[in-house]
């Protein structure tokens, strides 16, 4: 059945009817009640009177509702400003919510409810997301701040500044994603007096040059006072400019011999006085080298950290500066008292159990044994991830060596996430992360395929079909807390399956895929 429903009732008291509907306890009958008064408001009736009622149903962790909610408040918080303060409270808790897309959706809406009466409530909760841990929300935040600039611009004056260093790292983190507000960034140039902020977007022009009309003017704007500038700035300008003159060669040259007069021969400074003979050296002896070195393709900014369990992480972080930090291990792993090197032994575990080997060993024999894995020590990143370091040791010596394990010993039980989670993680994760694989020759039914997953720690979170095929969608997680999401696509009569598997930490996701494929045709 369509939405259709919702433009039917012609009632008289139909308001009141909603209001008792609004006020219903349960939720199923409040959405069908703001879904009855979205669809009012569509087709123009009056239902501002409804107004708390309909702002008492943010109170809630449905995504579809709270949408529903906050496009009613877009529509009559500018008519009825004195009312709209109501919803303050519940954005303030929303753009603290665990969900990114909640949070995401509180700040957009703060954006798109252009009332000065409620702007000095929104800063505080917009500061904090503009240093938001999810880009998404820093992103939206730092549009809503641009859009609240036009409606009170002294009081968003801060948040705009520091919206700007924001987009420039989240331009650096996430290239040719969010560049569709570079003109918005260049409207607010007059703005911006902090040397971080003024810093960021005259890197954002530089980095952008090619796209900016006016990219020389802008950058000549900055060179005016280029003395009075923090080192920073300058720095960045005199780069930005360098830039700007290998896009642009034949409309910059002015610009860039200026750029580099003020940073050789006026500056006292020897970090710019340095890099600005080294540009001068490029760009006069070898123009192509210099376009090589200064346009070079930036490497995508990664974290390592994801693979490190939190624990080991703030202890490494306690020991910044040493060799700790580069070994990805505490001091303890690798160094004994005040000796220097430890030698590599095999540290003593008291009542642990020795091999079961009953028999001696005649030479050129072998022996399977099983042992416990302990997965509760230390994490280190592994090249490759599944390698796995083993060291024996017996009354001769210790002997050490390494092997490839299959990764799904590092499965954990507690890997089902719940649907709701799969669903607003899928969506935050982004899009360059998912990848797909093919499992060919496999002759299982879904349950079947569902079955074997699931005694290897591979959970199905929901089943569906999809124009006869079936799609399972799954979860797991391994030891270190880093999660999988899965979609496997199963037709009958096809013996091949497509595999669609998104993490945070892609290069796990070629792992997990042998595993799959190992599974499922054992």
């Amino acid at each position: 059945m369509t939405d259709s429903k919702y433009f039917t009732t012609n009632k008289k008291g139909e308001n009141f009817e909603l209001k008792a509907e609004l006020n219903n306890e349960k939720k199923e009958k409040r959405k069908e009640a703001v879904k009855k008064v979205i669809a009012a408001l569509t087709v123009g009736k009056d239902v501002s009177s409804l107004f708390p009622d309909v702002v008492n149903c943010m109170q809630t962790d449905n995504l579809e509702l709270k949408k529903l909610v906050y496009l009613y408040l877009m529509n009559y918080a500018k008519s009825q400003p004195d009312m709209a303060i109501m919803a303050v409270n519940s954005f303030v808790k929303d753009c603290e919510d665990p969900n990114p897309l909640i949070r995401a959706l509180a700040v957009r809406t703060m954006g798109c409810i252009r009332v000065d009466k409620i702007t000095e409530y929104l800063c505080e909760p917009l500061r904090k997301c503009l240093k938001d841990e999810d880009p998404y929300v820093r992103k939206t935040a730092a549009v809503c701040v641009a859009k609240l600039h036009d409606i009170n611009a002294q009081m968003v004056e801060d948040q705009v500044q520091e919206a700007i260093v924001v987009i420039r790292d989240i331009f650096r983190k996430y290239p040719n994603k969010y560049e569709s507000i570079i003109a918005t960034l260049c409207e607010n140039l007059d703005s911006l007096d902090e040397p971080d902020a003024r810093a960021a977007m005259i890197w954002i022009v530089g980095e952008y040059a090619e796209r900016i009309d006016n990219a020389d003017e802008l950058l000549e704007s900055f060179l005016e006072g280029f003395h009075d500038e923090s080192t920073q700035v300058q720095l960045t300008l005199l780069t930005a400019i360098v830039k700007l003159f290998l896009k642009k060669p034949s409309e910059t040259q002015e610009l860039v011999q200026q750029v580099l007069s003020l940073a050789t021969q006026d500056s006292d400074n020897p970090d710019l006085r340095d890099r600005g003979y080294i540009y001068w050296c490029l760009l006069s002896t070898d123009p192509v080298t210099a376009k090589e070195v200064v346009l070079s393709e930036k490497p995508l900014i990664s974290e390592e950290t994801d693979l490190i369990e939190p624990t080991l992480l703030d202890e490494l972080i306690c020991h910044i500066g040493s060799l700790a930090s580069v070994y990805h291990k505490p001091p303890n792993a690798f160094v004994e008292g005040s000796h220097g090197i430890h030698r590599k032994h095999l540290p003593i575990h008291h009542g642990s159990t020795p091999l079961a080997i009953h028999t001696p060993l005649m030479p050129n024999q072998s022996i399977d044994v099983s042992l416990p894995l302990n997965t509760l020590g230390l994490v280190t990143k592994m090249e490759p991830l599944n390698n796995l370091q083993v060291a024996v040791k017996n009354n001769i010596d210790v002997f050490y060596f390494s092997c490839l394990i299959p990764l799904n010993v590092l499965f954990v039980e507690d890997g089902k996430m719940e649907r709701q989670v799969f669903l607003a993680m899928w969506k935050d994760i982004p899009n360059e992360n998912e990848l797909q694989f093919q499992i060919k020759e496999c002759h299982l039914n879904a349950d079947t395929v569902s079955s074997k997953l699931q005694n290897n720690n591979v959970y199905t979170i929901a089943k569906r079909n999809v124009e006869g095929q079936d799609m399972l969608y799954q979860s797991l997680k391994l030891t270190n807390g880093i999660w999988i999401l899965a979609e496997l696509c199963i037709q009958p009569g096809n013996p091949n399956y497509t595999l669609s598997l998104k993490c945070r930490v892609p290069e796990v996701s070629q792992y997990i895929y042998q595993v799959y494929d190992s599974i499922l045709k054992n």
